[in-house]
């Protein structure tokens, strides 16, 4: 009987080792997918140069 537990434990801590490891695996993947996205800026988004040539039209004030 402790033989069949200890092989059951023994592929437990595999599988749970096994789940770790794809865990881990996609956790980095994410993460990558994550930095990289947020390094590219979106298509059509005004440029630095572009915002630079803006000027102010008018401003309405919001009063009481």
């Amino acid at each position: 009987m402790m033989q069949l537990y200890c092989l059951w434990l023994e592929k437990s801590n595999m599988n749970v080792m096994l789940l770790y490891v794809q865990l881990q695996d996609k956790a980095t993947l994410l993460t990558a997918e994550r930095k990289k996205r947020g390094k590219t800026i979106p298509e059509g988004l005004a440029s630095a140069e572009d915002i630079r040539g803006y000027h102010q039209v008018a401003s309405h004030v919001v009063c009481c």
